[in-house]
């Protein structure tokens, strides 16, 4: 979750995505963000980054969960999704294999 954290500190810092972290109520948190991002301090940024904020942008789940969760998330408002997950031809073939099966229903 440490590479997610990260991402969502990256991304909150910069400032076309500032009207997103307004939405929720983090546009301070975004501006000190920036101001980490500008220093070059890019270590501290994730550790600002709540639980609250990391699941309103992330599907924290399971491997086993994962199909069921995605489906309950996003059906009805997304017709294609897009990992952030290192994929490595042979590794975990068989459960991206079952992966796709369940989400092709």
């Amino acid at each position: 979750m440490n590479f997610a954290r990260a991402q969502i500190a990256f991304y909150a810092s910069t400032p076309s995505y500032r009207a997103v972290m307004n939405l929720h109520g983090w546009g301070i948190l975004a501006e000190q963000l920036s101001g980490f991002a500008a220093k070059g301090e890019w270590a501290e940024m994730p550790i600002l980054i709540t639980d609250e904020m990391l699941n309103e942008f992330c599907l924290v789940t399971t491997q086993e969960k994962l199909a069921d969760d995605l489906k309950k998330r996003y059906e009805g408002i997304a017709n294609r999704l897009t990992l952030y997950s290192p994929f490595l031809p042979g590794e975990k073939d068989e459960w991206w294999k079952k992966l796709t099966k369940e989400l092709n229903y």
